[in-house]
């Protein structure tokens, strides 16, 4: 019966001790998980500024530069053309295309 006992305190110790393991792997599981979250996050918004920036630049090689000037209602160009078109879509000097 001593040794019964003894087998029932040695298998509560255990538990104790797999209990507290468990606690401690929840809690820095968490931490990790929070940890990558937010690397994912600053990833997702230095991307997120790259593309942004990227299509500014765009607009703005297309536009004339940072005044926008090719693109603006008041432009002596676009009010000659009657509607803007980006450089890179536009036909070639001396080409005419028509559409039938």
């Amino acid at each position: 019966i001593l040794e019964r006992g003894e087998k029932i305190e040695v298998l509560m110790e255990q538990t104790q001790r797999l209990e507290t393991e468990s606690v401690e792997f929840r809690r820095s599981a968490v931490q990790y998980n929070r940890q990558v979250w937010w690397r994912n996050s600053r990833w997702i918004c230095v991307l997120t500024l790259v593309v942004a920036l990227a299509i500014l630049f765009l607009a703005m090689w297309g536009c004339g530069g940072i005044t926008f000037h090719n693109c603006t209602k008041h432009s002596p160009k676009a009010a000659l053309a009657g509607t803007w078109v980006p450089p890179f879509f536009r036909a070639p000097p001396g080409n005419t295309i028509v559409f039938t």
